[in-house]
């Protein structure tokens, strides 16, 4: 049995990249759509058993939330009958979900969300660490190699 772990990323520094509270609301709920929606579809495929979330209550994927973001940014599974290839395929089918839903909200094309994800990511990975969430300076002293 092979086990498969996913995270969804990255979240602080996405986060970090809203001004009001509406905007850290939304990228949260962004992160926790395209899990629930990785995770309903991977639940669909025979002999796929989830450990991390709970997956087997089929309301949590009918019901409306509401809003609140129940999902984490990580799922842990274990199947014999899937590779990495297709837990890539179903979560990149997740994300193209979420950016259709975004787009329609906004009036926008799905190909205007895509490169403004794209942008987004570039600024990130460019934009200078804080001192104060370097591991350095959450972990005692000494305890860095």
């Amino acid at each position: 049995m092979k086990t498969i772990a996913m995270t969804l990323g990255p979240i602080v520094s996405t986060l970090s990249l809203g001004r009001k509270t509406s905007e850290i609301w939304a990228a949260s709920y962004l992160f926790s759509l395209i899990m629930k929606k990785s995770v309903g579809k991977l639940r669909k495929i025979d002999g796929v058993q989830f450990i991390v979330p709970y997956a087997e209550d089929d309301a949590l994927f009918d019901a409306k939330d509401g809003g609140i973001g129940r999902f984490h940014d990580r799922f842990i599974l274990q199947s014999d009958t899937i590779d990495l290839e297709t837990v890539r395929r179903k979560v990149d089918e997740a994300r193209d979900e979420v950016a259709d839903l975004v787009a329609k909200a906004i009036g926008e094309d799905k190909r205007w969300f895509a490169k403004s994800l794209e942008a987004m990511s570039r600024a990130i990975s460019t934009r200078p660490k804080s001192p104060s969430t370097t591991p350095s300076s959450i972990l005692p002293p000494g305890s860095m190699p």
